[in-house]
């Protein structure tokens, strides 16, 4: 019998209804069907036409079922209906819906996809489940472990489940019409049977290794950070352990240890900064380097640091990067606080995507205006290319380059601070690049993994008295080259509770340092004038053992290595550098646990030190000891919220001693190019300690919070072997930082927070005085002899973002405001020491003594109220 249109109508609802009890009833969907390899993925168009029926008026609110998503997804897909005025079942509902045929509609969805895997072997996980949380989106992988959901735009915390194995989330999916996402999720197989199940995730993640004292953020998080504006190196500043602000410059401090203690990690690959404008000798920047836009996760280490990463002593920063897209070509254009640039990433073959990025920098136009002394420039690149040959091997190629130039603001007005930053700040221009491979081999109960790296550094900087350029006047030329190959084999084997690890790893640096200059003190001015040239080869080795006891309550991990370096006598020894370490995790419940680590760390102190060290002193150099130990409990709440609290403390022996100015290397404050250009012994000592409180709500629903308090001390021994507060001893800091979205598009969120001031040294003026003096350093000479006697006053700031993003068909438009230092709080900096000027802005001869110039000292601070208006396009 010929069906009437009403009854086809009636039919197709009745098999749409039919699959939804069905999907219900059963206890799990059936795998999905695999697409093949190469195929375009799948999105989902549904159309609906209205039909009135006068005896059926419809109140409720609406969802429509969708019978077939992408890849057998179940999916609720949500509509509104308000026109309509009578409760009635969905089969009533779905008659509605199903009615709409008529009518054209294009729902905006993308889509998230990947694959789930074995962390061990790399082998797929098939049926393992996939949920939106808090959402009604939820699939299974394929034979290979492949999903695919087709979502609305939003943020979204993705759970994946697979029986035997550790519940993973991933926090803070961000999708968009512009582009799918791609998420390749390794999941840890349980040891035994759990006393509850264990949900890990990529934002409370921790090792065996690292039990405590590890912090973890994704790109959603460094992206929407208020007053962080993009920039990586400001993101972290919210975490506890992170110094706000140092004395002088743009530092990254952690746990009162000096910048040049810290090591960063491009995918396994080492890198000497994540900042524009490195000091040669320390770390840190006024602009990040890094482009967030590859960032999938950043794992921040402040103690307990794992034993195939050497050579650091306070921070260990680990970037995780993503692949790139694997469905077609796509583009993204950014326009920051500072610079604007653009990403393309896309297929490149089968089995093989890439990601490139470019950036340039516009600050220097801006600053020019405001009349700023210096005027910085800076481009960078970066690119990521990865290949998977197959399941149980892909390689990764690395590479990350930037160029700095920075140059003084001469033509700006006079005045007494101008002139002072003028006159002594070089002009110069800094190039580096790394570039590494990292290849990695699965086998069945293990696997391995080997890292190739190059990176080189040229720094070079000039200076002249009053600017002249004249070679005649020349006060400084700078010129430091250093290059680097390193090189890194690992392995870890997984045997049921027990994990055994090993590797091996080689360095070679070679640096050349052509320098003219002066060095001033408070009794001398001693000439520079040469070239100083050093090659130090290094070698380490390391083992690990992991246990896991009762359940997986109790967790072990032990570790050992040791270090050479072909240096001095006094580095070359690996018995000397041997460095145990243990960590410990008890699970008291399912919630809380108690986590301790301890060891012992050695650095090779920095090649600045090693090269400027005489000869004849250099069998007085060996590797700086640090006795560390840390312990805390952690409370987690499911997936989102975390309580921490943890003490620590460690100590420095055989620190580098300044021999010229007889201060650590800790306290020397860097200028505009290099510290720790100067003769140097392994004398100094030095601790830190300290207490950390954390407490960090992630994205749940639509909001997300943390609060974090750090009290660290940092000293050192001075030339009287009596403890001084080093320059990164802030006592106290606090972070307050939360945030909200709405579906619509629009996010807000504020930063706020507190600093106690950090010391300095006040200056010498009977020294600083002297017209022979102040013509060659044009600005004051430290007196030492009270060595970080004064401190700053602390400082407090707010930092506003809002957001809003806009989707549109393939691509999407994301533009934000970020005001730094809402509220115009004065933020002290080190004062100026200069001279009294004349109407002609002459310096002023002391009338009493002709030989000494009349000086004055000016406060100094960052109260400015910055403004940002960016834009991000995906394409």
């Amino acid at each position: 019998k010929r069906e009437t249109p009403g009854q086809a109508r009636r039919n197709t609802v009745n098999e749409m209804v039919n699959k939804h009890e069905k999907y219900h009833a059963s206890p799990a969907p059936e795998p999905p069907a695999r697409r093949q390899a190469g195929s375009p993925p799948h999105y989902g168009l549904y159309k609906a036409c209205l039909i009135f029926y006068p005896d059926q008026v419809f109140r409720n609110s609406v969802k429509l079922f969708s019978p077939h998503p992408p890849d057998n997804s179940m999916t609720l897909q949500g509509a509104s209906a308000s026109t309509f005025a009578r409760k009635n079942s969905l089969r009533n509902l779905l008659i509605l819906i199903a009615s709409l045929s008529a009518i054209n509609t294009h729902a905006q969805t993308t889509e998230i996809n990947g694959r789930i895997l074995d962390a061990t072997n790399h082998d797929p996980l098939t049926m393992a489940t996939v949920v939106l949380q808090g959402t009604n989106y939820a699939t299974v992988t394929d034979d290979e472990g492949h999903f695919q959901l087709s979502v609305p735009p939003g943020l979204y915390n993705v759970e994946v489940s697979y029986t035997g194995y550790e519940t993973w989330v991933e926090q803070e999916v961000i999708t968009s019409t512009a582009r799918p996402v791609l998420l390749n999720i390794e999941l840890v197989e349980s040891i035994e049977e759990l006393i509850a199940v264990q949900i890990e995730s990529e934002g409370f993640k921790r090792t065996d290794e690292t039990p405590l004292s590890i912090r973890n953020f994704s790109y959603a998080e460094a992206q929407r950070m208020p007053g962080a504006v993009l920039d990586l190196s400001k993101a972290i500043q919210s975490y506890p352990g992170v110094l706000p602000k140092s004395t002088f410059g743009y530092n990254i401090v952690f746990r009162g240890g000096a910048p040049s203690e810290n090591r960063y990690f491009l995918d396994g690959i080492p890198i000497p900064s994540i900042t524009h404008f490195s000091v040669q000798g320390s770390s840190g920047g006024p602009n990040g380097l890094v482009n967030i836009d590859f960032i999938r996760g950043v794992d921040i280490f402040t103690a307990g640091f794992p034993a195939s990463r050497g050579n650091a002593l306070s921070g260990i920063m680990e970037i995780n990067q993503r692949e790139g897209r694997t469905d077609r070509f796509g583009t993204r254009i950014t326009l920051g606080a500072t610079d604007y640039g653009a990403t393309i990433e896309g297929p490149m073959g089968q089995r093989s995507s890439y990601i490139l990025s470019a950036r340039h920098s516009f600050s220097q136009y801006l600053l020019k205006a405001f009349n700023v002394p210096v005027l910085p420039t800076y481009s960078d690149v970066q690119y990521k290319q990865t290949i998977h040959f197959d399941d149980k091997n892909e390689l990764n190629i690395v590479a990350l380059a930037a160029y700095d130039v920075y140059r003084l603001n001469t033509d700006a007005p006079e005045s007494d601070a101008l002139l002072y930053n003028v006159g002594y700040i070089p002009e110069g221009d800094q190039n580096q690049y790394t570039i590494g491979l990292n290849y990695r081999h699965y086998l069945e109960h293990s696997w391995y993994s080997v890292m190739y790296s190059h990176t080189g550094l040229s720094n070079r900087a000039d200076k002249f008295r009053n600017n002249s350029g004249l070679e005649a006047d020349r006060l400084l030329r700078y010129d430091g080259q250093n290059n680097s190959d390193h090189f890194r084999l690992e392995q870890k084997i997984f045997k049921g509770k027990h994990t055994f690890g090993y590797g091996m790893e080689a360095a070679y640096q070679q640096d050349v340092y052509d320098v003219f200059g002066f060095h001033i003190s408070q009794i001398s001015i001693d000439t520079i004038n040469g070239v100083q040239e050093i090659g130090v080869a290094q070698a380490g080795v390391y083992g690990t053992y992991d246990l896991h006891l009762a359940g997986d309550r109790f967790v072990l991990h032990t570790g050992l290595r040791t270090d050479m370096a072909g240096y001095s006598a006094g580095t070359s020894n690996p018995l000397k550098q041997l460095s145990p370490r243990i960590a410990m995790q008890y699970r008291a419940t399912d919630k809380l646990s108690i986590n301790a680590s301890s060891g012992i760390y050695y650095q090779l102190p920095n090649s600045v030190l090693l090269a400027f060290t005489d000869s004849t002193l250099r069998d007085g150099i060996s590797w700086i000891r640090s006795p560390q130990v840390a312990i805390g409990a952690d409370y987690r709440n499911a997936d989102h919220y975390r309580v921490s609290l943890e003490v620590f403390y460690k100590g420095y022996d055989n620190y580098p001693f300044l021999l010229e100015d007889s201060i650590a290397f800790a306290n020397a404050i860097a200028d505009y190019v290099v510290v720790g250009d100067q003769p140097a012994a392994s004398i100094g000592k030095g601790r830190a300690y300290g207490l950390e409180w954390f407490i960090q709500q992630k994205l749940k629903r639509d909001y997300w919070w943390m609060v974090s308090y750090t009290y660290s001390v940092s000293e050192f021994q001075d030339k009287n072997g009596e403890y001084r507060p080093a320059v990164w001893d802030s006592r106290h800091f606090i972070s307050l930082t939360a945030g909200k979205t709405w579906k619509s598009g629009w996010q807000v969120g504020g930063r706020w927070r507190y600093s106690s001031g950090t010391p300095y040294t006040p200056y010498d003026s009977v020294a600083s005085s002297l017209i022979s003096n102040w013509e060659v350093a044009n600005r004051g000479i430290f007196d030492y002899n009270q060595l970080n006697t004064e401190r700053l006053a602390a400082f407090h700031m707010l930092d506003l973002r809002v957001d809003k993003r806009w989707n549109f068909e393939r691509w999407q438009l994301n533009i934000f405001m970020d005001i730094q230092n809402a509220y115009g709080s004065k933020v002290q900096l080190l004062p100026y020491l200069t001279t009294v000027r004349d109407v002609n802005w002459d310096p002023v001869v002391d009338p009493d003594d002709p030989t000494r110039y009349e000086l004055q000292q000016i406060n100094s601070d960052t109260g400015r109220r910055l403004y940002t208006i960016g834009m991000v396009v995906d394409l």
